[in-house]
């Protein structure tokens, strides 16, 4: 937040005293989504999905998990998220690092022209806007989601988001083991001079 005030007699050249609003104030309206992993939109997301959250302000954990949801259409309740600190988000960022440039554009705007320097805290400092998260429960496949990112959710200083944000996701199909073979009737056993094919579903295609 930012408030200032008119000196009190403040003068224009011509002398005369400026009139009006005398204060003002702003304010940046909380800790906002830039960018994330995965990205808005994208489809085949996991079950049990970690996110990560690139913020243009670093955000207080509690405010998080009190104002941040997981919906999914067609169930009764909107689903926690589960803010994930400690040794559970170093292993999760030390992971998304071997991504290379998707991982270091979460960081930066341009992740093909970054520097970091081994010698410096910049990597630290740029994580430390990034949030890593997962929904409480686990998604339901084939089905839309969305991350909800509320009002009320705060920055060290305080500072609250007022509107909020919506990312889409959708997961992807379950995935399906299924063996065929030719049987004589359809409570026989396999024939065994025939092939036995085992098909796989994966994304909504079948292979074998």
């Amino acid at each position: 937040r930012c408030r200032f005030s008119l000196h009190k007699n403040l003068k224009a050249q011509s002398g005369l005293t400026v009139g009006g609003t005398q204060s003002f104030a702003f304010s940046t309206g909380g800790p906002a989504i830039v960018r994330s992993i995965p990205n808005d939109g994208e489809y085949g997301v996991d079950e049990e999905q970690v996110f990560l959250l690139k913020l243009d302000a670093a955000a207080v954990t509690q405010s998080v998990e009190d104002h941040a949801r997981c919906v999914v259409p067609g169930l009764g309740e909107e689903i926690p998220v589960q803010v994930l600190t400690g040794a559970a988000r170093r292993a999760i960022l030390r992971e998304r690092r071997a991504l290379g440039y998707q991982y270091f554009r979460l960081l930066w705007k341009d992740g093909a022209v970054s520097d970091v320097r081994v010698r410096d805290r910049e990597m630290e400092r740029a994580e430390t806007e990034i949030i890593v998260l997962r929904c409480q429960r686990r998604l339901p496949p084939a089905s839309p989601v969305q991350l909800l990112w509320g009002t009320g959710i705060k920055t060290s200083s305080g500072v609250a988001t007022t509107t909020e944000q919506r990312l889409a996701f959708r997961v992807r199909p379950a995935f399906i083991a299924r063996a065929e073979c030719t049987r004589a009737n359809a409570r026989a056993g396999c024939l065994p001079m025939l092939p036995i094919t085992l098909r796989f579903r994966c994304a909504s295609a079948l292979s074998s």
